[in-house]
């Protein structure tokens, strides 16, 4: 943050502020780090006066900050969903990284830090283990304590931001000059972060597409033209 980094991006790599820094190089390999989170990442260790100093860093230099929590929360749900098992290191590690990330996203808040929301996750594999940018949204909603409204600027104004370059100049929010590109929804996510799920159609570039359309895999992505002619 103090070199001039735009954003961060996962609330439990702040665990690395537990560290000192002749103990974060040695942890070079996943497993080192992972073992090592799991030791120290927990809620209460989420209020520990390095990690603060860290956000306020982040606030200070206007550093935009991703937590990823969905991520972390289904890979908990994965292994608890589970028989009676014998804990491994990677099981170790989302449960602590969980729990402190969490609470860390609630301390980054209370600081002052723009938050940008995202999933961290390829769209591979069932649906149902995929971390969303709609239950990412529900968690700052429901869990950290933001607004609706913030939750849908952290997507979308802020997200743009974070991203930088065009897309923080041509989208991210609706006005002049900006890339036609929105959703029509069944009820308005003002009321409730979940009405998201209900999308009537998406506009792209002023490319208007349908959810029966996209489904089937037959929707084109605009060309550049019809991107630009969607803004005039």
């Amino acid at each position: 943050a103090q070199l001039g980094q735009d954003g961060v991006v996962h609330a439990a790599g702040l665990a690395g502020e537990l560290f000192s820094k002749a103990e974060r190089d040695t942890l070079v390999r996943d497993g080192d780090l992972q073992t090592a989170t799991a030791r120290v990442a927990s809620a209460k260790s989420a209020d520990d006066p390095r990690v603060l100093a860290a956000l306020d860093s982040f606030a200070r230099w206007g550093t935009m900050f991703e937590p990823t929590l969905d991520a972390t929360r289904r890979s908990v749900a994965h292994y608890d969903s589970k028989t009676a098992h014998h804990m491994g290191i990677q099981e170790g590690y989302v449960r602590a990284a969980a729990a402190f990330g969490l609470e860390v996203t609630r301390e980054a808040i209370a600081h002052g830090v723009r938050i940008s929301a995202g999933t961290d996750h390829v769209a591979y594999g069932p649906a149902s283990d995929r971390a969303s940018l709609l239950a990412e949204l529900s968690l700052l909603v429901d869990s950290v304590g933001l607004s609706p409204e913030q939750a849908l600027i952290a997507a979308t104004r802020d997200a743009a931001r974070a991203i930088g370059g065009e897309a923080a100049a041509r989208s991210g929010t609706i006005e002049p000059g900006h890339y036609a590109d929105f959703v029509l929804l069944a009820r308005s996510p003002l009321e409730n972060i979940r009405n998201l799920d209900g999308v009537q159609w998406v506009m792209l570039g002023g490319k208007l597409l349908h959810p029966w359309s996209l489904r089937s895999g037959i929707a084109l992505a605009p060309t550049r033209g019809q991107r630009e002619y969607g803004t005039r």
